[in-house]
């Protein structure tokens, strides 16, 4: 008989083409999550989409090779262990805005500037490691 395996959450980072063999070598590294415009407040996260259509990602300037979209990374996020839950390191970007009490104008202006669609964005709140990362391609 044959283990299905660990039970996880499928999510997607998308790069710049020319960083896809260091983030598959050495992880997803945190960036800046912002909650407000003054900098030195919010999360430090991996950000990543549950879509994963390429086009979709209206934060990624321009097109094809040269555009932040011109790679797509499959993460598998593992479920926590023995209940099957989501990770308690991921949150859907509009529940963490939520808990960290984001004005809507900041939620406005974070979706504007992401192209639309931050009802898809996810924040996973530490570095992703490399064995998460189960597929990448160039989609540009």
């Amino acid at each position: 008989m044959v283990l299905d395996p660990w039970p996880t959450t499928t999510l997607f980072h998308f790069t710049y083409p020319e960083r896809v063999e260091d983030i598959v070598r050495q992880g997803l590294f945190v960036t800046d999550v912002p909650t407000t415009p003054n900098m030195d407040m919010g999360y430090q996260g991996v950000w990543l989409t549950e879509d994963p259509n390429p086009l979709a990602q209206g934060w990624a300037a321009g097109r094809g090779l040269n555009s932040k979209a011109g790679a797509r990374i499959t993460v598998d996020i593992p479920l926590e262990p023995f209940t099957f839950t989501q990770n308690i390191n991921l949150y859907r970007w509009l529940d963490l805005a939520k808990v960290a009490q984001v004005e809507d104008f900041w939620l406005d202006a974070m979706n504007r500037a992401g192209g639309g669609g931050h009802e898809n964005w996810w924040v996973y709140i530490f570095d992703i490691p490399a064995e998460w990362i189960s597929y990448w391609e160039i989609t540009g």
